[in-house]
């Protein structure tokens, strides 16, 4: 018995020496989240994991939409926050963006800026976030799977990595703080009449897809986007192809490893703004991969977790055909760049517009928006996740993915440090 307790004494005076490692984390909770089951499969799979780690957690159950940004400022005017090393959001994109909104506005107002202000690069949090769930593209995207077990062992190891966040203004004021997706028509209109089919559960979404096809709408919009000259470009400010389609994101990222300054964004002008304005059926501003099961490779397979960019996604409308087809070769072959109706631009900052008399809605990580225009700037590496990345082995082989990307590749202008965590 005495060999027992030396050798536990001494794993444990190891295990304190991981500063990394968490001892203290909030749980937000929403209980109505993958399909009501998020309450039982986390103290069936994730608490015990945290309790054999010795990991001590405080849960809080959401009770409204927006509730989670509440609960951080609640927890940041108590002091709580300072008290401990993460927070973990069990539910979907939603609630990552609730929380994540939460720690942005916090971190502002405590450095006397303005979140309100669209021109603000937000400080870091000093907190991480981890979170889990069955549909959550966050997941997909950093861990290259939603299993519950994997995030949760992410969180007690201590794993972290820095990744993009993005800000969205609209009528003077900060609406949200995103992880993944923003889209405008298709996944916006998705959106707006599943809301209506909740009681079928995930389901509603394919069905409300298709009515979305049979429809087929299409909205006239003014986009302006600021084009930056990134590495790998030359001196006409076009990215080569072939280095543009090798460089998908990994667990070992060099584009994301790039620091700040050996970054080259220029300096602000009015003339690194560019427009495009049409009919457009989905137009989509990616800060990640946002891969998912039904969509391994992601809506933007080569987009990066922490390069300072996001992809922004044009497909014309006009027909059923080429709507559909966007959507196979998202879904099924993962090059839907190679489409000619189909733009991608590299961008760090979008200037969206349009006509208050012919809306759709905005996608806002599974949230709907509502506003006839917005802005959308990118924070480079601002949020700190509980996760490594996608593994090497689960890269694109699909030889026409990002061939658009890298020829109307643009930068962006976020920088700075965040923290937070997602499993």
């Amino acid at each position: 018995m005495e060999v027992v307790n030396t050798w536990y004494e001494a794993i444990w005076t190891v295990i304190n020496r991981l500063k990394e490692r968490p001892n203290k984390l909030v749980v937000v909770i929403n209980p109505v989240g993958g399909r009501k089951r998020a309450c039982k499969d986390f103290y069936k799979k994730v608490y015990p994991i945290f309790k054999r780690a010795w990991i001590h957690t405080k849960v809080i159950q959401t009770k409204y939409k927006g509730h989670g940004t509440h609960i951080i400022k609640e927890a940041a005017s108590s002091g709580e926050l300072k008290d401990c090393d993460g927070i973990v959001a069990v539910g979907g994109d939603g609630l990552v963006s609730e929380i994540v909104t939460g720690l942005f506005v916090v971190a502002a107002d405590s450095h006397g800026l303005s979140h309100d202000d669209a021109e603000v690069d937000f400080p870091p949090t000093q907190i991480r976030l981890g979170n889990y769930s069955i549909t959550d593209a966050t997941c997909f995207a950093t861990h290259g799977s939603s299993d519950i077990v994997t995030a949760a062992l992410h969180i007690v190891m201590g794993d972290k990595r820095f990744v993009d966040v993005a800000s969205i203004h609209a009528d003077g004021k900060l609406h949200r703080v995103v992880t993944t997706l923003i889209s405008y028509g298709y996944f916006g209109d998705l959106m707006r009449s599943s809301e209506n089919l909740r009681c079928l559960g995930p389901p509603r979404y394919i069905l409300s897809g298709v009515q979305q096809v049979l429809r087929n709408r299409s909205y006239p919009v003014d986009i302006s986007f600021r084009r930056r000259k990134h590495f790998g470009d030359d001196e006409t400010g076009s990215t080569d192809s072939t280095l543009q389609s090798t460089l998908s994101c990994s667990s070992i990222c060099t584009v994301c490893s790039q620091l700040d300054e050996d970054v080259d964004y220029g300096i602000s002008t009015e003339d690194d703004w560019q427009s495009v304005n049409g009919l457009y059926s989905i137009v989509s501003a990616a800060i990640t991969s946002c891969s998912c099961r039904l969509t391994p490779q992601g809506v933007s397979p080569l987009a990066h977790l922490g390069d300072g960019f996001c992809d922004l996604i044009l497909v014309k409308g006009s027909s059923r055909l080429k709507l559909l087809s966007y959507l196979y070769h998202t879904s099924v072959t993962g090059n839907a760049a190679s489409l000619n109706h189909v733009r991608m631009i590299r961008t760090n900052e979008i200037k969206f517009s349009a006509p208050p008399d012919r809306l759709s809605s905005f996608n806002c990580d599974g949230e709907e928006l509502e506003k006839a225009s917005l802005r959308i700037k990118i924070h480079r590496q601002k949020l700190e996740l509980f996760c490594r990345g996608v593994e090497k082995k689960l890269l694109l082989n699909s030889p026409n993915v990002g061939r658009k990307i890298g020829r109307d590749s643009v930068n962006l202008i976020g920088n700075g440090e965040n923290g937070m965590i997602s499993c």
